[in-house]
């Protein structure tokens, strides 16, 4: 297996990126981060895997959106692939049945 190596950092360090990963509020992109500053300091993918708890191509396709896109690329969320779901998030809370108990 080859090891993952980040070819442009974007201007970031690893004290830079350790610093930034205690800001963030959700641990999903704090693995993110953890993940590109851990193959940074030259840790193996599926090491950083493993220590993280995820799946190794998880941690390619991180270092891969780090080196092309920088920050941004590396945190930006797209929806899940599948079909949109029926209700809306105000609908989520109301009854989904009628019932006829006051009848």
């Amino acid at each position: 297996m080859r090891t993952l190596k980040i070819t442009c950092n974007h201007g970031w360090t690893v004290e830079a990126l350790r610093t930034y990963e205690r800001t963030l509020q959700t641990v999903k992109l704090r693995h993110r981060v953890m993940a590109v500053r851990l193959v940074m300091e030259g840790q193996k993918g599926v090491d950083v895997a493993r220590f993280l708890g995820l799946h190794r191509d998880s941690v390619s396709t991180y270092v891969k959106n780090f080196t092309t896109g920088g920050m941004e690329a590396l945190l930006k969320q797209t929806p899940p692939p599948g079909k949109r779901p029926y209700l809306t998030e105000e609908g989520f809370g109301l009854e989904s049945c009628w019932n006829t108990r006051i009848l």
